[in-house]
């Protein structure tokens, strides 16, 4: 049993962390982690739910692993 906003809270911070790895503002860090926010808030709103418990699957299963 998946608890929607655990769900939701994994797949916004792996979305986050996405982008950060392709979209770097080093000069810019406040301004980083607006674009993060915003483009995880909007990309996370286009996922199914298949693929929203998928990514939440997949990250909780490394962090079972200790990745």
């Amino acid at each position: 049993y998946m608890k929607r906003a655990e769900v939701r809270r994994v797949v916004l911070a792996y979305l986050r962390e996405f982008f950060s790895s392709f979209m770097l503002y080093k000069e810019f860090p406040v301004k980083q982690k607006m674009y993060a926010e915003i483009w995880a808030l909007d990309m996370y709103e286009q996922l199914t739910d298949e693929q929203k418990v998928s990514i939440y699957l997949k990250k909780s299963k490394k962090n079972d692993d200790g990745n």
